[in-house]
């Protein structure tokens, strides 16, 4: 079953996730070989773009993240990868800060 986009409305925080992202029922972590396998089976291939070295983020934006309790990244807007049929399949928080991983259709669709 191939991923399609679907409308991205983030939460006051700058997060959204995907309506068919995987919970791996409930595990917090994954190898990675388990996410290539799981995005490969769903003709996907995912590229990811981390917060803290997004071109897009300056550091003020960057600071005041993470010296906010709300931890808010709603002015965030993730650099996309290059594939122009890429379309945004989550944006979450991590340990480590916000994370965006697009979804680039593995047949060139969407």
């Amino acid at each position: 079953m191939n991923i399609q986009p679907e409308d991205v409305i983030r939460d006051e925080c700058g997060f959204w996730t995907h309506s068919q992202y995987p919970d791996f029922e409930g595990r917090e972590s994954i190898s990675k070989e388990e996410w290539e396998q799981w995005c490969t089976s769903h003709g996907i291939k995912a590229h990811i773009v981390d917060f803290t070295s997004d071109v897009n983020v300056t550091e003020e934006e960057c600071e005041k993240y993470f010296d906010d309790p709300s931890g808010s990244c709603a002015t965030w807007q993730p650099t996309p990868p290059k594939e122009t049929n890429a379309f945004l399949f989550s944006l979450h928080e991590t340990e480590n800060g916000p994370v965006a991983i697009f979804a680039i259709p593995l047949d060139g669709s969407v």
